[in-house]
């Protein structure tokens, strides 16, 4: 995790002893972070010096952390002109001891692989050009990123390749071991939107699923959008769509990267927002939805929260058939709300607001 205290410190915590600290600027939002399902890697992506001075030549580090808090990979990039870091996303597991990481750095967008074993990263894809989100598989071997500055989806399959090999439909740069080609380019469900977060689930094997969320600069139009990539022979489905709409004016409504959540396989989608927001000290709004094999329309749980929620999470206990949804909200200043962490659990297809 990372805190970060506007014209002061950030500060960056993650496994056993590791915390680092960045002294003044003004760092991003939020810094975006990521970790494996067995907590042995994780990984921060910040910008070192966050000041005015840098405003127009932004740079990026990529931290890789075991689970005994040390940095086993750093990767640095300068230069950025004004892009600064966006967004991260790791495999939730290794894959003969890889382990596969994407990261929105600035102007430039890349896919590292890490090995555990032999405590390498090599860059396996890259491509230059503003973007907005990146997400990993759960085992790393596809992996979507906004495309097109920022309005489509572009989503990669991972080709082996022998030392000598480069893939011809790659976009990009490929190691020496592993490349990815284009599978598929998702374009926006309207004309008035782009994606805003994207979010793949992590364990299962022969499919995996993934959510888009859309907005429109005016924040009246949300769309979830869900695709199923079919590993057997790498072809992807839209599976269904969402669309949620502020009506009249002076509404806003938006989602954040870390408002939209996918459970482990894929059984649930839930998405928390600013709700609508047309006055200060509006709730935020929190749904939840099947995901694999559901329709879009049938909502599993809605709730509000004080202020705009920031981030979400959701999973499932399998043996039980338990939903677990948990929600931050921030504090809001106009109207004395505190912050909210509130957290929800449900049967499977039963009633969560409780």
């Amino acid at each position: 995790m990372g805190w970060n205290k506007a014209l002061s410190t950030l500060d960056i915590y993650g496994p056993s002893s590791y915390t680092s600290s960045i002294d003044g600027g003004e760092p991003a939002m939020q810094l975006p972070t990521s970790i494996s399902s067995d907590g042995t890697l994780s990984a921060f992506l910040y910008e070192p010096k966050p000041t005015a001075g840098h405003l127009n030549n932004r740079s990026a580090v990529l931290n890789l952390v075991n689970q005994h808090g040390d940095v086993v990979y750093t990767l640095k990039e300068t230069g950025q002109a004004e892009y600064d870091p966006q967004s991260i996303s790791m495999s939730s597991y290794s894959n003969n001891n890889r382990f596969t990481v994407g990261a929105v750095l600035g102007s430039i967008n890349k896919i590292i692989d890490y090995n555990t074993e032999t405590k390498q990263g090599n860059t396996v894809w890259s491509s230059q050009g503003l973007e907005i989100d990146i997400a990993v598989n759960g085992f790393g071997n596809y992996f979507a990123v906004t495309s097109g500055g920022g309005f489509t989806v572009d989503v990669w399959a991972r080709t082996e390749l022998s030392s000598s090999s480069s893939s011809s439909s790659s976009s990009s740069s490929s190691s020496s071991s592993a490349a990815f080609t284009l599978l598929s380019t998702i374009k926006p469900p309207s004309n008035l939107v782009q994606p805003m977060t994207l979010m793949f689930d992590r364990v299962h094997s022969t499919s995996s699923f993934l959510t888009v969320a859309w907005g429109d600069q005016n924040g009246v139009t949300l769309i979830i959008t869900t695709h199923v990539i079919d590993h057997s022979n790498n072809t992807i489905q839209s599976e269904w769509n969402k669309t949620i709409t502020c009506e009249g004016n002076g509404n806003f409504d938006y989602v954040m990267q870390t408002g939209l959540a996918v459970s482990g396989g894929g059984e649930v989608v839930a998405m928390g927002d600013w709700g609508c927001q047309t006055t200060a000290g509006q709730d935020g709004q929190v749904l939840v939805f099947q995901g694999r094999q559901g329709d879009g329309t049938t909502v599993l749980m809605n709730a509000t929260m004080n202020g705009e929620i920031w981030a979400i999470d959701v999973d499932m206990d399998m043996k039980t058939k338990t939903m677990y949804v948990s929600a931050g909200s921030w504090s809001n200043r106009e109207t004395k709300n505190e912050a909210e962490v509130k957290t929800w659990s449900g049967k499977w297809k039963g009633d969560l607001n409780k």
